[in-house]
């Protein structure tokens, strides 16, 4: 669409997400929390003209068109969406979905923007891409299909942090913490998902000191949302009494922080990941991070397209999540104006396993 059609019609964004409905039906998501937390987000882009359309990485059809919703008044209703009409793309396209490379090569053979940059989607989605690519940041990560993986598990090579009187054995592609299991080495090998290379080992983090600085006391999962380089929110997920998982569904709670007036440890931190990521471009993702007993702060994972989804019953979940859908329309909005990015295609997919240049960011503290 070209800059004198923009001043007459919206923008089309497309925003593609794994929790999107496949098939043709009145609503894009299944639940009601889901449908309203995407409406609102359809509303505040369309105050800045941009008309929302949300589709599957599966939902591809004929022509150079993606079923997709899109959200008229107060209701939704499902359109074929023409790729050639789009403006710009906020996609969840990682390679693991193999189901999903035809729509990565019908985003990348038309000149619209597509944020992230869906290398940044692959490295991010692969556990053990993500540790190679941050190896002292991340806790040791080991190939659950690697023969003799067992044999190396071993406190004597770890840091202090870490233990392996308790590991984690994950997905290696997982999402929301489905598929986490707790164990000890000598149980591994009763774990169906053991010798599996489609998942990670990983050592406990105690993380049961918590981050005083914040009144977080016992294990934790900070959350911070970065948009290119800036710390724009920030909350814990603390873990119940005797738990090992934070997150909500595990039993966690939430606390929410002002970024203004968060350590200056963490957000140095953020910072200095952040500088890793500049060669991306336009970047809106989360850095989930814990403080182990010796104060190193430690990296869970990343991910590139943070939940938005609300409790709408739950009016703090509404402010937070509120917060994070104004935050997705402004960057979008913003990036429109940036022209288009890097494709999806898939030779630019396959250069997320190769070297990043390193760059510098803002090494002090406002």
């Amino acid at each position: 669409m070209s800059t004198t059609d923009s001043m007459h019609q919206p923008f089309k964004a497309l925003l593609i997400a794994t929790i999107v409905n496949r098939s043709r039906r009145p609503e894009p998501f299944e639940t009601a929390d889901e449908n309203s937390s995407y409406a609102n987000l359809a509303e505040l882009l369309a105050g800045f003209g941009i008309d929302l359309h949300l589709a599957h990485y599966a939902n591809l059809l004929p022509d150079g068109r993606v079923l997709a919703w899109h959200r008229r008044g107060s209701s939704w209703r499902a359109v074929d969406c023409r790729i050639d009409e789009l403006s710009i793309c906020y996609a969840d396209l990682p390679m693991n979905f193999p189901d999903a490379m035809e729509l990565k090569q019908a985003l990348a053979d038309h000149p619209l923007a597509i944020v992230n940059d869906l290398r940044l989607s692959d490295l991010f989605t692969d556990k053990l891409a993500t540790y190679d690519f941050l190896p002292t940041l991340i806790p040791t990560t080991w190939d659950a299909g690697e023969p003799g993986v067992s044999g190396r598990l071993r406190d004597e090579h770890l840091h202090s942090d870490l233990s392996v009187r308790k590991i984690f054995l994950k997905p290696r592609h997982g999402e929301r913490g489905r598929g986490i299991l707790v164990t000890d080495p000598k149980g591994l090998a009763d774990q169906p998902q053991a010798g599996r290379p489609d998942y990670i080992i990983q050592p406990f983090l105690e993380t049961g000191a918590g981050i005083p600085e914040l009144g977080i006391s016992g294990r934790h999962d900070l959350r911070l949302i970065i948009c290119d380089g800036d710390i724009v929110l920030a909350f814990a997920r603390v873990a119940a009494s005797g738990s090992y998982l934070c997150g909500y569904a595990q039993g966690g709670r939430e606390m929410r922080f002002d970024v203004n007036r968060l350590p200056a440890r963490l957000v140095e931190f953020a910072w200095m990941v952040d500088a890793k990521l500049l060669p991306f471009g336009p970047r809106l993702y989360s850095l989930d991070i814990g403080v182990g007993r010796s104060g190193k702060i430690w990296i869970y994972e990343l991910n590139t397209m943070p939940g938005i989804v609300w409790n709408q019953g739950d009016e703090e979940s509404r402010a937070l999540h509120g917060g994070m859908h104004d935050l997705v329309a402004r960057w979008l909005h913003r990036a429109l104006g940036q022209g288009p990015g890097r494709s999806a295609s898939a030779e630019a997919a396959a250069e997320s396993q190769a070297p990043y240049q390193k760059a510098t960011i803002r090494s002090t503290v406002q």
